[in-house]
């Protein structure tokens, strides 16, 4: 993928998702999709914007959640497609976690990565796991795991 997801586009498809009617096609498990993004170019002014909105200074290196802002757009096409096995409207964000394997610099360009994985049943329905994973020259420098709900269809009370 060259450029990312507009997210006008996936809106739409999580409103239609939250639709009364089964949509045709949905799988009930994961499969092994996933959403591409190489080789982004750093936008220095929406960084030095996300920057004085988020309290972090400006170090020439990218805020471990900047990734994550930029891969958004991936994951929500990826909730939104029909390989996803929930809808997105309904789905709770239960946790995030990052792990910053070495400071990426605003000059580099990652390419970013998102699939989901672990589908699960819990207590309160099923839970699954985003993956978000920046890597560079091959090497994964960041990785994010955020982790959401679907209440119903799983656990001791479903």
């Amino acid at each position: 993928m060259s450029d990312a997801p507009g997210l006008l586009g996936s809106y739409v498809k999580a409103f239609a998702g939250a639709l009364p009617v089964p949509l045709p096609g949905r799988s009930s498990e994961l499969t092994d999709d996933a959403r591409t993004l190489d080789d982004v170019e750093i936008d220095r002014e929406h960084l030095a914007a996300y920057n004085r909105v988020c309290g972090f200074r400006n170090t020439g290196a990218l805020p471990p959640t900047y990734l994550h802002v930029l891969a958004f757009p991936l994951a929500l096409s990826l909730m939104t497609s029909r390989s996803f096995p929930f809808g997105v409207i309904g789905l709770v964000h239960l946790a995030n976690r990052i792990e910053q394997r070495r400071p990426v610099s605003v000059t580099e360009s990652p390419s970013l990565r998102v699939h989901a994985e672990n589908l699960r049943d819990h207590e309160k329905g099923r839970l699954v796991d985003l993956v978000h994973e920046a890597t560079i020259d091959g090497e994964v420098v960041w990785r994010d795991v955020s982790t959401y709900r679907r209440r119903g269809g799983g656990g001791a009370n479903g």
